[in-house]
């Protein structure tokens, strides 16, 4: 996926795990996050989203020690020119459960889960189009 994809993954993450400007994020952020959707049956699965967040969290570590740090974080922003000006160390903290300043590949699945889970109103784990956008702006269930 490209770096948009990858950058799309860390926004919901980010935007899932603390109240932010990135609460409202755009619903065009799902609509990127849909080049998950591996099956295209117009819901993303838990499964589905999982490996894209594993493979974006890979993506996101570029040296490869297991972790995000906030120096990583901040390349992959720059990069996306992402608009938002919360800090990277204030987007990892929500996650950061051993607050050691990083996120580890655990902890940034586990969050995902979370908020995925939160987001899955019907609890059928699936995220359906109205799901996805309640969540993009912010209404969590």
């Amino acid at each position: 996926m490209t770096h948009s994809g990858c950058f799309a993954i860390v926004l919901l993450a980010s935007a899932w795990a603390a109240p932010s400007s990135l609460q409202a994020a755009e619903p065009s952020l799902w609509q990127e996050s849909r080049q998950l959707d591996g099956n295209a049956d117009g819901t993303m699965s838990l499964d589905e989203y999982q490996t894209g967040v594993e493979s974006k969290f890979r993506a996101m570590d570029t040296d490869e020690d297991g972790f995000v740090t906030v120096d990583e974080l901040d390349g992959v922003r720059l990069d996306m020119a992402d608009p938002d000006q919360t800090p990277s160390a204030d987007r990892i903290a929500p996650m950061d459960v051993d607050k050691d300043g990083k996120l580890s590949e655990t902890e940034h699945q586990n969050s995902a889960r979370d908020r995925f889970n939160q987001a899955d109103v019907s609890k059928d784990g699936n995220l359906d189009n109205e799901e996805m956008k309640t969540a993009a702006a912010g209404n969590p269930a």
